[in-house]
C-alpha cells in the first residue's frame, strides 16, 4: 500500500508518494515532491512541488503557486505566490524566493537561525524599506491590568543622557535594509539600553530594536521636572527686590542733566540757556523765579537744547533758574535783567 488516507487531484500530483497517509495535494504537480510526510494540504498548482534539502514533513499547507515548504518542517502555513516557509509553526503571508521563520511573516521572507519574533514585515509596505501603514495602535494601558507602579524619577538626568542622531541604515541583504533607503531620525540602542532599557530588544539575527513608544512616558515626566524647576526660579526671582538698593544709590549719585550759565549775562534784549538731559525722562521744565521765591516764567524743554528768554518779559533785576527734570532739580543759577 504506496499511501493511506490521501487526497490527491491534478495531473502529477503526488506523483512520489510512497508511505505517506493524511495528505491533500489538489493542483498540478501539488505536492510532486512528497515520498513520506503526513497531514499536509497542498492547494494551488506546483503547491509543494519543490523542498529545500529532503526529508519528511507534517501537518504543513501551502495555498499558491509555487509555493515551498523547506526541509523537516512541521506545522507550518505559506500563503501566496512562491511564498516560502523555512521553520517551524510558522505563517508566510506574501510572495517571494526566501524563507523566513519568524511566527508570522508578511512580504518578501528572509530565512534567519534561531528566530524569536512574533511579526516581521519585510520588504516595502506602503512605501519604504521594512514600513508599517496603519491608522492608530492601541497598547493595553488600563490601570486594572497593571501592578508595582512607579513613577519614573530622575526622567531629565536620563533624557541629557541620550542622543538624538540622524543617520542612513548599511546596505544589508539579511535585514532587508538598503543603503539607498531614506535618511532616518532616531537613537541608538545600546545608548538607550544603558540609561532606559524598556522598550528596547534583541532580535533573533542578533540586532537590537527600539520601541520609541516607551520614550513617552520618560519625555512626560522630563517636562514636568522642568517645570516644576521653571516654577521654582519665578518664584525666586518673585522675592527678590526689584532693585538692588547699592545700585540704585549709585544710580541715584550720577547726573540725570546739566545746566549752563545764560549767556550773555546780564542781559536785556535776549539771553540763551544752554543744558543737557543724561537720561531717559518722561517730562522736563526750565523755571524762572524772583528774589522772593514767585514763579516768573516757565518752559517745556526736550534734550540737549537750548532755551532762549526774552528780557522783556521780565522786570529788571536778579534772577534764579533751575533745571527740572521728572520732578527732580538738577541744578539752579542766577541771570540779570539790565534796561
Amino acid at each position: 500500500d504506496w499511501a493511506n488516507e490521501n487526497v490527491v487531484i491534478g495531473y502529477n500530483a503526488a506523483s512520489q508518494i510512497i508511505s505517506s497517509s493524511a495528505n491533500t495535494m489538489i493542483g498540478y504537480l501539488a505536492g510532486s515532491m512528497v515520498q513520506q510526510d503526513y497531514g499536509n494540504t497542498f492547494i494551488g498548482s506546483s503547491a509543494g512541488s519543490s523542498y529545500i534539502g529532503s526529508g519528511s514533513d507534517g501537518y504543513n499547507t501551502t495555498l499558491g503557486v509555487n509555493t515551498v515548504v523547506d526541509n523537516f518542517i512541521i506545522g507550518s502555513t505559506a500563503i501566496g505566490q512562491s511564498s516560502r516557509v523555512c521553520d517551524n509553526n510558522t505563517i508566510v503571508l506574501g510572495s517571494g524566493t526566501n524563507g523566513a521563520n519568524e511566527v508570522v511573516v508578511m512580504g518578501n521572507c528572509k530565512a534567519v537561525n534561531g528566530a524569536i519574533g512574533d511579526l516581521e514585515i519585510v520588504g516595502p509596505s506602503g512605501s519604504g524599506t521594512n514600513g508599517l501603514w496603519a491608522d492608530g495602535v492601541w497598547y493595553g494601558s488600563d490601570v486594572r491590568i497593571k501592578k508595582d507602579l512607579e513613577q519614573i524619577e530622575g526622567a531629565l538626568k536620563i533624557i541629557n543622557k541620550l542622543n538624538g542622531y540622524t543617520y542612513f541604515y548599511k546596505d544589508s541583504s539579511e535585514l532587508g535594509f538598503s543603503k539607498t533607503g531614506e535618511k532616518q531620525a532616531g537613537l541608538l540602542a545600546q545608548e538607550l539600553l544603558e540609561y532606559f532599557p524598556y522598550g528596547v530588544k534583541k532580535g533573533a539575527t542578533g540586532y537590537f530594536g527600539v520601541d520609541y513608544h516607551h520614550l513617552i512616558p520618560l519625555l512626560l515626566e522630563g517636562i514636568k521636572e522642568q517645570q516644576s524647576q521653571i516654577d521654582d526660579l519665578k518664584k525666586m526671582f518673585a522675592n527678590q527686590p526689584i532693585v538692588n538698593p547699592e545700585l540704585e544709590d549709585l544710580k541715584n549719585q550720577l547726573p540725570i542733566g546739566k545746566l549752563n550759565q545764560n549767556n550773555p549775562n546780564p542781559f536785556s534784549e535776549n539771553t540763551e540757556i544752554k543744558f543737557e538731559i543724561l537720561t531717559n525722562y518722561k517730562f522736563a521744565e526750565i523755571r524762572i523765579y524772583d528774589l522772593g521765591g514767585n514763579l516768573r516764567l516757565n518752559s517745556n524743554v526736550t534734550e540737549q537744547q537750548a532755551l532762549v528768554i526774552d528780557g522783556h518779559k521780565l522786570d529788571p533785576g536778579i534772577y534764579a533758574y533751575t533745571l527740572i527734570v521728572d520732578g527732580v532739580s538738577v541744578d539752579t543759577k542766577t541771570l540779570v535783567v539790565a534796561k
